[in-house]
């Protein structure tokens, strides 16, 4: 990975309903709670707007972004092309979109990767078993 490679994980989960990013680059968690949030995939929108708005501030001169997630729904719905039929989930997709497009110069990239691979949602559950 280079320097100009940024690679930031997310996820989101119902138990105290909290996101997750972890940036790769700096070894670093970020966990907040969005007690706005109703569903699962509200929630993992809300990571994935953290994630975009944390590394474009960390990382400002990165070259490359790539953000990974355990939901395929969301994946696919940004970078995949997928429908939404819920309204919520619309105007969420219309903010990531919105970031992306301030930064479509730089290259950006969403990776599905399975959910016992998901270095965010590992903390997120580690967080849990210790009901913290």
């Amino acid at each position: 990975m280079s320097n100009n490679e940024v690679v930031v994980y997310f996820d989101g989960g119902k138990y105290r309903n909290r996101t997750c990013i972890y940036d790769k680059n700096a070894d670093k968690y970020l966990v907040k709670q969005i007690p706005s949030a109703s569903t699962n995939n509200e929630l993992e929108y809300h990571a994935l707007i953290r994630a975009l708005k944390y590394a474009i501030r960390q990382y400002p001169d990165a070259e490359s972004f790539e953000f990974i997630g355990d939901s395929k729904l969301i994946i696919k719905q940004v970078w995949g092309g997928w429908r939404i039929n819920l309204d919520t989930l619309i105007e969420l997709n219309e903010e990531v979109n919105r970031h992306l497009d301030r930064y479509s110069h730089k290259v950006q990239k969403g990776t599905w990767i399975s959910r016992d691979s998901n270095i965010a949602g590992i903390h997120l559950d580690t967080l849990k078993k210790k009901g913290m």
